[in-house]
């Protein structure tokens, strides 16, 4: 009996030692990606041959299926990254194309997360470039609203995208909508509230002050 533990307590040993090794090398093989990522969500430059290795490597991981939330989140950013490099370029074929690739890859986030909210806002954003398809913005913002209720960022970044929609796609997500400001109010910093209120448009002025009456 002792032997036969002995044996399955030494393959258990084993497959960890496999698996412990083949996710350093994982680390490894994206690190390019994750040092990428940070420098972009610190508003450094990337040079245009860091951002092609980067987005290489994103691309390499979803084809791989590779799920983990630390390597997943860098390549999101980095996908976003390049779709705002694109719009930045005259080639509007160029843009399509990164456009498409980037909506693709939230849907293999989002199937790694689905209840990131960041991932339903980033998405939620996308889709808005390609036009406003009110029931489908409505329903994404919802689920960023009900995944990612108070996290400050994704908060402030939600309220920023709230005021970009018409108000029609207000209205068909008025819980969530009225939810967020809800903790927009509560949870903001007097100065950000401030900006934002300045920022309103007649429909959300009145959405506003409905949300402070409560």
């Amino acid at each position: 009996m002792k032997s036969i533990l002995g044996g399955a307590l030494s393959i258990a040993c084993g497959l960890l030692t496999i698996f412990a090794g083949a996710e350093f090398y994982k680390t490894l093989r994206f690190s390019d990606l994750v040092s990428t990522a940070a420098r972009a969500e610190n508003g450094r430059s990337i040079s245009q041959s860091a951002m092609q290795r980067a987005v290489t490597l994103a691309l390499e991981l979803e084809q791989s299926n590779g799920c983990r939330e630390d390597l997943v989140m860098p390549a999101v950013t980095i996908m976003l990254r390049a779709v705002d490099e694109a719009a930045q370029q005259p080639d509007l074929s160029a843009w399509v194309d990164t456009l498409t690739r980037a909506d693709r890859y939230m849907k293999f986030a989002l199937g790694c997360s689905p209840k990131e909210g960041n991932y339903w806002l980033r998405f939620a954003m996308l889709r808005r470039l390609q036009g406003e398809n009110t029931a489908e913005l409505a329903a994404l913002m919802s689920l960023s609203s009900k995944y990612a209720p108070v996290e400050p960022d994704v908060l402030s970044l939600r309220m920023r995208v709230w005021l970009s929609l018409q108000p029609v796609t207000r209205s068909a997500a008025a819980s969530a909508l009225a939810s967020d400001l809800a903790h927009f109010l509560q949870h903001a910093p007097a100065q950000d509230i401030k900006d934002f209120a300045l920022t309103t448009d007649m429909d959300m002025q009145s959405r506003l002050i409905d949300a402070r009456r409560k």
